[in-house]
Order: C-alpha cells, then structure tokens, then sequence
C-alpha cells in the first residue's frame, strides 16, 4: 500500500510542486543571490528602460539571460552576436570606443523578507568602469562619468524606503569598451543582495590586513637578515618576494580601491599583473641562491623558470589594455607546468639528499629531510601548484575570481612565518647560549678580579715595604706613584713630587748646572728611544745633605706595541764594609768601540769613591771620565772629526752616523783600554785608544771653553773634575788624577 501511494502520479505531482514552491522560495527570499535571477540585457540605454517589467522587457528587443546559480558571467564580449557589437578575438589588439549597455534584474521581496530587512546593500564581485544603479527607476548611484579603480568587490547600500513588498526592478547603467572583458559583470560570484554587514563581511577586510602585514614583516625580518649577512643572497631575494606578494594582495585588495591611489583601474591591473609575474622568478631566485652546487639540468629549470615571468613582465608593459586579461589567461594556464617542474625538481633534490645521508633509522631521516631546503623550497611549491590548478580550471569553465592561489599564497606565507619563528627560537637558543658563556666569563672575570685585587694588595704590601724608592712613571716621564720609602730616605713628603716631571726630583747645582744638565738629557734620551737605562743620579733630599746619589735602573712597560708606564727602581749607593781593609786596588778593562758600555764602566770604575769623595764631586769625576771615554771611542777608534759631528748633529742624523760607524769592521774590532789605580791618597785612570792622537798642547792650554762647544768640551771637563791631566805625546793616552782628602 504504501509503495502504490508513492508512485500515484497524483502524489507525484504534489511533491514535485511542493519542491519547486520551495526551491523557489529558499531562492527568492532574502538575502538574495543573483546569479539565481534571470537578467535581460541591451545594446544602449535609456531612463525609460527601467519601467519595464519582464514582459516588456523582451517585447522591446532585450536578451533574457538565464539563471545559474554562483556560476554566471555577463559578459558583454561574449554575447556579441546578440548585441550587435563585434567579435572579441583572443589576444585582442584592438581598443573601440565605449558603448552603453542596459541590464535588468528583477527581485522579489516578501512582506517578511522586508520586515527582517535593516540596512539593505548589494555586492558585485565585480562591474564595468563606468557604471550607473537604480532601483525602482530612483538613481542610487552614478559612476558613469569617470573611469573607476573600484570595479571589484563593490558594494552599494539601497535605501530601505526604496524597496517594495512584490517585484523590485534593479537597472544597471554600464558604459564601455564593447571588446574589454572589463565591461559587464565579469566573475561569476558573488552578486548578493543582502545586509550591508554581512556583505562587508565576505569582503575579508581583517584577513587581507593581516595577510599584508604578514608577508611585510616576514620580508623586513629576511632583509635584516641579508643587510647583516649581505653573502646570504637567498634572505634578499627570498625578502623581495614577501613585500612583493604584499604589494600584490594590497593591490588586489578592496581596501585600496577605497583608498582610491590610483584611478585609472588598467594601470592598477597593470601594477598588480606585474608584481603577480615576478613571483616566480623571485621564488626561483630564492632556490637557486640556496643552493651551494647546482646541476646543469637543473639550472636549465631554474633559468626557464625565471624568464618566463621576467618575459610577462615585459610584455606587461608594452601590451594594450584588452590584451593584458589574455596575457594573464596565458600566464595562468602555463604557470602549472612551471610549478610542476619544479615541485619534480625539488623532489628528486630531497630523495637525492636522504640517500647521501648516513642515516639508517627512518625516523632520522625523517627530520633530516624536513630539515634541508630542498624540503621547504618543495613545500613553497606545492603550496602554489596545488591551488593554482583549481584556480585555473574555475578561472577558464566558469570565469570566478582566483581564491585557491590566494590561499595557497597565504599558507606560503604561513610556512614561512613558522620558519621565521624556528629561525627565532634558533636565535634566541644560540643567544641563551651566549648568555651562559658570557655569564662562565663573567664569573671567571670575577674571581680573576678577585685575584687581582689581592694582587694589587700584595703588591702594594711589597711596593710600598721595600728600601728602595720605587717610581711609576707615565710615558712622558712624569710621577704617577712613589712608594713609601721615598718619604723615609729623603724626607719630602711624596705629594710634593706625584704628577710633577721625574727631572725636577734630581739635584742641580747652580755652578755646575751645564754638567748636570748630562743626567736630564740621558733620561730624555731613553724616554724617546730606550728600553731600558741604568745610571747613577743625585736625587734631592730634605735631610742633612741637599741630594743623595742613587743607582737608578729605568724600564719601560709596554702595552699593546705602545709604552704603558715607565717603572724606576732607585737604590741608595751605599759604602762596602769590606771597603776598610783596602790599603791599594788595580784593575785593567779592555772593551770593543762600543760607546753604549761606557756608563757600566764608570759605574764599576767609580763604585769605591762614594765614602771618600764630595756626592757634587764624585759626580764631576763621572762626567769628567765620561767625556774623556766618549773622545776616545768617537775621535780616536772611530776617527769621527769635529767638523763631521758637527755637521751630522745639524742635520739631526749624528746617531745615525755613529751607529753605521760602530757597524764598520773597520773600526768596530778597535779596543779601549782603561787602566784603574787607587790608593787611599788619590785615584788615577789610564785611558787609552787605537786611534791617530791629536794635538794635546791646543787644547790643554785653553783655560775656558763653552760647554755647548764641540772643540775641547771634554778635555775642559776633565780638567775641572780631576787634579791633574797627562797626555802622551802621541795624544791617543791620557791619565787622570784625583787627591783624595778623607781617610778611610
């Protein structure tokens, strides 16, 4: 019984009407979809053409388009027989001029579809240029007299007090190039009237904006990167196709034809056509700098790939208005062959990778393959081969607008956002590391420190304990640090000297100023060239005696190739005990023409004289065997005459010239023979050299000299330290002696 009642054709009917009334209404009640509407369309406009009903409407000469639900086009190009217009031809080269063309759309609105209705609004996926709309012959929009960037994503309000319960006749007004694909309604959806809010909605205003913000701060990141490791050319190139990609979905986006940048809607398409084709090649770019060794057939991809956009690009340029939506029709069915070869080539570089790998344990290889670029760069591609595929299959059958290549661009952009947060997670673990490392050298700078400080302490325990007067001098000779045993052997207190010149702490006697002014000019000298100096020094005293006498050995410190600090070592010149049981001493020193081992000579020469002798006096009879030692060496052995030093010290190369002489095997095997006697009555010294003599009576006659003379400066010296001077004959041997008054 019950299968007889469903297959009684009186039964049948009913439920076909049933369905048919409620397939109807489901698609004629608010919102509603008008791709599920018929629209009439005409070659021309006129006011009047908005009074029509449907009836009328083909009874004066309009084309009745079918509905089809989310998959219609009204493209003014592809019903050119109807309309009387020429043919559009494929890669079209021709531009005419605009013509007017009439559309109907007639919406049905119910009593409750209106009571529910608040602000009513109608999206277009996309509309002509130039467009006018009325509803209800009331204009509610006028776009007709100047070119439009925001053909897309259009939304238009209608005001409620317009719309009526029954039949609503919407009239659009569009104005343009019969041959431009621009011109009608180009996608297939979406084309709703609905609420404005909702309408806003599908437009993904939040998800563009964030999309774009991505894609820019993942190029800056990148681009930071290459600016510090500019070597690293896949950042910069990989950097490029983010912003790129940015620039390509701001363009494309509603929100910048509310912006209104630009006005002329084909040379936003141009723009955004260009920044599309250079993806690729950007992405290519990337690979390829990736790569440390790339094979010949897969440079051939690379190299394939990366003209083919850069050849759109061009053609982009220099191509008419019409022909650039062929271009990019032409672009979009080739552009899957290029993603396909390079989804295989990245393949065959992964397997190629896991095989030369060690590892044995599938799940290290694993993470070893997801770990190398190939990997990544196979999933960049897959991520836009797969949706392009369906993009351009809906793109050709069915005219919508491209989504799926969206998409996948912003799951590219996704992978790589989730790349840079690894490549940030690397950064902040090796950054963790340093700041392990660097706290381990912080401690051991702590401790070392430490040590220091304690060193310091010592230091000055055994600085400021020791007999001797220690000094630290800057480079220029100045006193930084005196210790303690300054105060205790000269009685000044040390802060009259600290930060005043080393020169100014040494005795001067105003008679013999000019002699002493040798001790000031050694100590310069070793400041500006020497290392190290060991001389003997009258050093001021506040105590009994006006100065004391002192073995002073001065070194320099050097840090990093310069002169840190000069560190001077001064010691009392003290008597020998042994000193009083010696009734007659006789030493002999033969040395090579060495001018710079005189000063331990006089040393060694007058070490027994400080107990018997005047401090002012001894000092005289150094200078005096000083000078005498310096003539034999410069004008005996090494045959230098007045006139020469003369001429050399003017030029300023004196020591120059000197040391080239004490190099010359000629003179260099020459010796000086020094000959020491001491009694407890008086001190004699024999000098002789190996060189011609001169003439002794010329000078030893002279009974004043001037000390900055060079004829007799020494002999004149001499003169006034010791008691009496005799010359040989030949003048190449002198002897010099000195009464002692004090008893031992």
């Amino acid at each position: 019984m019950l299968h007889s009642s469903f297959t009684n054709p009186k039964v049948i009917f009913i439920l076909i009407v049933f369905f048919v009334i409620y397939k109807t209404k489901s698609l004629m009640s608010y919102p509603v979809d008008l791709t599920g509407l018929p629209v009439y369309i005409k070659k021309g406009f006129h006011i009047e053409n908005c009074t029509l009903s449907e009836e009328e409407a083909v009874s004066q000469g309009f084309y009745k388009i079918e509905a089809n639900v989310g998959n219609r086009k009204i493209h003014v190009p592809d019903f050119s027989d109807v309309l009387d217009i020429p043919k559009r031809n494929f890669f079209e080269l021709r531009s005419l001029p605009p013509l007017d063309f009439t559309f109907l759309f007639y919406v049905p609105v119910s009593e409750s579809d209106y009571d529910k209705m608040k602000s009513p609004a109608i999206l277009f996926a996309k509309i002509g240029e130039y467009y006018a709309i009325y509803w209800n012959q009331e204009l509610i929009v006028d776009r007709s007299k100047e070119k439009q960037v925001n053909i897309k994503d259009v939304i238009i309000p209608i005001p409620k007090t317009l719309i009526k319960i029954g039949t609503n006749t919407l009239c659009i007004h569009i104005k343009g190039d019969p041959l431009s694909r621009e011109t009608g309604f180009f996608f297939g959806n979406p084309y709703l009237f609905d609420e404005f809010i909702d309408l806003f909605k599908q437009k993904r205003i939040y998800l563009q904006v964030f999309f774009i913000n991505l894609s820019i701060l993942i190029g800056i990141f990148y681009l930071t990167i290459f600016l510090k490791r500019k070597e690293k050319k896949k950042h910069l190139y990989f950097s490029l196709f983010s912003i790129v990609i940015a620039i390509f979905f701001f363009i494309r986006s509603s929100l910048f034809d509310e912006l209104e940048v630009i006005s002329d809607y084909n040379l936003v398409f141009r723009i955004r056509s260009l920044t599309l084709y250079l993806l690729i090649p950007l992405l290519v770019k990337t690979y390829q700098h990736s790569i440390k060794k790339i094979k010949s057939w897969k440079k051939w991809i690379f190299d394939i790939s990366f003209y083919h956009g850069t050849v759109f690009f061009f053609f982009i340029l220099i191509l008419p208005d019409n022909t650039l939506f062929d271009l990019q029709l032409l672009w979009l069915s080739t552009i899957p062959i290029i993603m396909a070869v390079l989804s295989i080539s990245n393949t065959i570089s992964l397997i190629e990778e896991i095989n030369q790998t060690k590892k044995e344990n599938f799940l290290s290889k694993l993470r070893f393959s997801i770990s190398t670029e190939s990997f990544t760069h196979l999933i960049n591609v897959l991520l836009l081969f797969i949706p392009a595929i369906f993009d351009i299959i809906l793109y050709i059958t069915k005219l919508q607008r491209p989504k799926y290549m969206e998409i996948g661009f912003t799951l590219l952009m996704i992978h790589s956002g989730i790349r840079v947060i690894f490549h940030l997670l690397d950064f902040n673990n090796q950054l963790t590391n340093l700041n392990k490392k660097l706290q381990a050298k912080i401690n051991k700078l702590r401790k070392a420190n430490e040590i220091i400080k304690l060193s310091e302490k010592k230091y000055k325990l055994i600085f400021n304990q020791t007999s001797d007067i220690l000094f630290i001098l800057d480079p220029k000779g100045n006193i930084i640090e005196i210790s303690d045993s300054f105060e205790k052997i000269l009685k000044i207190p040390k802060y009259e000297f600290t930060e005043k010149s080393f020169f100014s702490l040494i005795y001067q006697d105003v008679q013999r100023s000019k002699v002493l002014d040798l001790y000031t000019e050694r100590i310069q000298n070793f400041i500006e060239n020497g290392k190290t100096l060991k001389i003997q020094v009258p050093l001021k005293s506040y105590d009994d005696i006006p100065f004391k006498l002192f073995d002073i050995v001065l070194e320099k410190i050097f840090r990093n190739n310069k002169v840190d600090e000069i560190f001077a070592r001064a010691t009392l010149v003290k008597k020998d005990p042994i000193f009083q049981y010696l009734t007659k001493e006789y030493s002999s020193f033969v040395f090579n023409t060495d001018i710079y081992l005189i000063d331990n000579i006089i040393a060694k020469l007058t070490e027994e004289l400080s107990e018997l002798i005047d401090e002012l006096e001894l000092s005289m009879i150094r200078v005096g065997l000083r000078e005498i030692l310096i003539n034999a060496i410069e004008h005996g052995n090494l045959e230098i005459t007045y006139e020469d030093k003369k001429k050399y010290l003017e030029k300023g190369n004196y020591h120059e010239y000197l040391r080239n002489k004490l190099r010359d095997p000629h003179y260099q095997n020459k010796k000086v023979i020094v000959e020491y006697r001491f009694t407890p009555k008086e001190v004699a010294y024999k000098i002789t050299d190996e060189g011609n003599g001169f003439d002794v009576k010329k000078y030893l006659e002279k009974k004043n000299i001037h000390l900055d003379s060079l004829h007799g400066r020494g002999i004149f010296i001499a003169k006034n330290a010791f008691d009496r001077i005799v010359y040989n004959s030949k003048g190449n041997s002198v002897t010099l002696i000195k009464k002692i008054s004090k008893t031992i």
